[in-house]
């Protein structure tokens, strides 16, 4: 059961008759799944697991930095059925009482979605986000890259940007709780496409500075 310990804090800590029935139907897979004998694969998985902790702390930090919302979303496959959400829930009607007929309660049931970074949602046309988001303001329809349905988007909660990054443990603790999801991961790695791509951004590595050291005379 040694072997199946891990050492990311992310995971709970199974019980040790849980970690040796893992440890026996994993060992009976290592060898034919990963090529490799068990003790190598288990490295190479929790190799893994410390990259992907990684990457959720870079990018939980990133999100705080600068200041996160939460939505409530309603979803339909009519654009004039969103249309006529919006104009309800503006004229006083509540987001949460037409989530049963929306396409998609949510994680959480009521249309609520988890905390996303309020700068650079791109996941969102930029077109459709209002310049700068109020608590309970409601906008939409808008339709997410690729996808043909509609959706109202309602602003249930709103944090300032964090000057300061918590801990570490203060992060992971958060993050058992809260995992970054797939919105929050792609506003992520979008931000950082544009930051490190785009050519007008990189001007040292473009334009890079002459060596200080003389070049030898040929």
């Amino acid at each position: 059961a040694q072997h199946a310990k891990t050492h990311s804090p992310l995971l709970q800590r199974p019980s040790a008759r849980a970690q040796l029935k893992a440890l026996i139907v994993f060992e009976s897979l290592a060898q034919p799944s990963f090529h490799r004998f068990p003790s190598a694969a288990i490295a190479l998985l929790r190799q893994r697991l410390e990259d992907n902790q990684r990457f959720q702390l870079c990018a939980r930090a990133w999100s705080l930095q600068q200041g996160r919302v939460r939505f409530r979303m309603l979803s339909t496959r009519d654009e004039t059925t969103a249309r006529d959400w919006l104009r309800r829930i503006r004229a006083g009607a509540s987001a949460a009482a037409i989530v049963s007929a929306s396409l998609d309660a949510g994680p959480a049931g009521d249309g609520s979605l988890p905390w996303l970074p309020q700068a650079s949602p791109g996941w969102l046309p930029t077109a459709a986000v209002p310049s700068e988001l109020k608590l309970g303001e409601v906008f939409g329809p808008v339709q997410l890259p690729g996808e043909s349905v509609w959706r109202v988007l309602e602003v249930l909660a709103l944090e300032a940007p964090l000057a300061t990054v918590p801990p570490r443990a203060q992060l992971l603790q958060a993050l058992r709780a809260n995992p970054v999801g797939p919105l929050e991961e792609r506003a992520w790695f979008e931000a950082m496409s544009a930051r490190y791509n785009a050519r007008e951004g990189l001007p040292a590595f473009e334009t890079p500075a002459r060596s200080f050291v003389r070049p030898r005379p040929r």
